[in-house]
Parts: C-alpha cells; sequence; structure tokens
C-alpha cells in the first residue's frame, strides 16, 4: 500500500493515501489493462479524488511492459489545463498541455509515456490524412486511453475512429453527482 498507493503531493508537500474506493477502482483499471484490450467503466461522484485515482491508474499503467502510452483524454481545455496542473502537483513534471494537434501527435509517436490532451485534439488526430503516416507504426502498440468526463463528445463515431485507428484499451472515468442506469 505504501510503495503504490501512496502519493506524494509536491504542492502542498503533504503524503496523499488512496481511500479504499479509489484503490479498488485503480486495482480494477490496472487488472483490466493486463487482462486485454476489453473496455473498462469507472463511476465517481463529484469530489470523490477522479483525478487522484486517474493519475495513480496512469503512473502503474505507463510502466507495464505491455502498455506502450498511456493517453489521459478531457472534453474541454480548461479540463486539459486543471489536469495537468492537478497531475504535476502529484509529480512534477509528469504531464505537458498538448498545445495543438501537431504537439499532441508529436508526443503520441515519440517516447513520452503519459499523455494529456482534448477530445477534439485526439480527434483532429487520427481524421486528418497529413498525420496518417505519423501515427500508423501505433497500430501495433497497445496504448490505454482514459477518458475523463467525455461521455457525449466520445461516444459514437469519435470512439469507432479510435478505436480503428489505434489498438488500445478504452476507459471512462465520469464523475456523476447522482447514479443512474446501470454501473460496471
Amino acid at each position: 500500500m505504501i510503495s503504490h498507493y501512496v502519493v506524494m503531493n509536491e504542492t502542498f508537500k503533504n503524503m496523499m493515501v488512496l481511500r479504499p474506493y479509489q484503490y479498488f477502482a485503480t486495482e480494477a483499471i490496472i487488472n483490466q489493462v493486463k487482462a486485454g484490450n476489453d473496455n473498462g467503466y469507472i463511476w465517481h461522484t463529484t469530489g470523490s479524488g477522479k483525478t487522484l485515482t486517474s493519475f495513480k491508474a496512469s503512473q502503474i499503467i505507463m510502466d507495464l511492459p505491455e502498455v506502450h502510452k498511456v493517453v489521459f483524454v478531457v472534453d474541454r481545455k480548461d479540463l486539459d489545463y486543471q489536469t495537468m496542473q492537478e497531475f504535476n502537483s502529484f509529480k512534477k513534471g509528469s504531464v505537458d498541455v498538448t498545445d495543438n494537434t501537431a504537439s499532441l501527435v508529436e508526443q503520441l509517436t515519440d517516447n513520452t509515456k503519459l499523455v494529456l490532451t482534448t477530445i477534439q485534439k485526439l480527434n483532429n488526430a487520427i481524421t486528418k490524412h497529413h498525420y496518417e503516416n505519423k501515427l500508423g507504426h501505433l497500430k501495433d502498440k497497445k496504448i490505454v486511453f482514459i477518458f475523463d468526463e467525455c461521455h457525449r463528445s466520445q461516444f459514437g463515431e469519435t470512439h469507432g475512429r479510435v478505436t480503428s485507428t489505434l489498438k488500445g484499451t478504452t476507459l471512462r472515468i465520469h464523475r456523476h453527482t447522482h447514479l443512474r442506469g446501470k454501473c460496471q
């Protein structure tokens, strides 16, 4: 527990221990990634530490030998910046914002292990023909996508484009203040 599930907050210089449900969510994410390429779904309520859970899961997953990259996808530019600040408070320099689609493609093709971007930039990268050659070699790599609150923009056509263009495991981590329907 101490070696894997404690995060030092660099900003406030304090240790953060994952709560039991964060630990179990992180373990479920890791097991899902190890088991294959099937999708997963984590449902958190507002204020439950979703970003810390996502960070810790990303940190552990990116060190798995079978995983080429972890791509953390948000649905708005303001969440892009906010998530970068939070991730970097957990570990200084752990992630950088992709300023535009070209910088996203660069991070996808270099040795960056953890990439933070918006759904719009990811969609542009996989649909623009001039990026096809650069991204082509990624089809043979295992890339884990963690979608944070992209519920409206990630389903349907966009999800189909992501999964057909880039091989990987898709994990959706949503924040909701109430529960509706079936959750797994």
